[in-house]
This record gives structure tokens, C-alpha cells and sequence, in this order.
């Protein structure tokens, strides 16, 4: 049955992520903004999935948190 939950990589979704970033945020738990202060840019950048472009717009947000 289709779901009508939001899925659990929506935000990144929003910000225009490719699916390897997507997952390796939801792979290390960072589910919404709030949570990517579990880690440093540095530790982010170092999963496997983010690339140049996933790193920008992640550090747009991080600015803004």
C-alpha cells in the first residue's frame, strides 16, 4: 500500500539531494535539519554517498541552524 507519510529523506528531498546523499544522511540517523548538529561539515563530507554538490547544500543549511 502506498504510504502518505512524508518519506524519511523528505527534507534532504527538498534541498535537491541525489538519492547516495539522501541515504547516507538517513544512514547515520540526520532525519531533519536539527540533526546534522550530531556532526561536524567535516564528518558529513567524509560519508560515503556525499559528494561536492551535496556538500554545498548542506552547508547552506548548516549555516542556517
Amino acid at each position: 500500500f502506498p504510504s502518505h507519510d512524508t518519506p524519511v529523506d523528505g527534507v534532504w528531498r527538498e534541498l535537491g539531494l541525489a538519492a547516495p546523499a539522501r541515504r547516507a544522511l538517513v544512514d547515520h540517523k540526520i532525519l531533519k535539519v536539527s540533526d546534522l548538529k550530531k556532526f561536524s561539515l567535516e564528518e558529513i563530507a567524509d560519508f560515503h554517498g556525499i559528494g561536492p554538490n551535496a556538500l554545498k547544500a548542506l552547508k547552506r543549511v548548516y549555516n542556517l541552524k
